[in-house]
């Protein structure tokens, strides 16, 4: 839960506010990923609300089955009149990346380090 982190990545000590600050800052268009994970993330609504004041357009992505979004997301969304494209019905990636017109990229992770007993 990024409530409770520090902002900063463990490996590299970068903030990672300031990241997400730098590449809102470098895009023509936010490109918004819609489930509750989203939803439930202070990062993702701190990302949101800065693309919104520096006025980027925003495409809203579904891309939980059955997640309708709620709350603070739900007034968002309302509110921008933005676009939200349905990805949610297992189009998956390829259909996705079409209907955007833009590559969808796998999320690169870090692997989760194991405790050896």
């Amino acid at each position: 839960d990024d409530n409770n982190n520090n902002n900063k990545s463990s490996e590299s000590g970068v903030d990672v506010i300031q990241q997400m600050i730098n590449s809102i800052d470098q895009s023509e268009v936010f490109i918004c990923c819609i489930s509750q994970d989203f939803h439930d993330s202070a990062n993702r609504k701190r990302e949101l609300n800065y693309a919104l004041k520096q006025k980027k357009e925003i495409i809203f992505v579904l891309v939980e089955k059955d997640y309708s979004p709620s709350g603070w997301l739900k007034s968002v969304m309302d509110s921008t009149k933005a676009n939200c494209i349905d990805c949610s019905n297992n189009v998956g990636d390829a259909e996705c990346s079409k209907i955007l017109g833009i590559p969808i990229l796998p999320v690169q992770t870090t692997p989760t380090p194991t405790t050896v007993p």
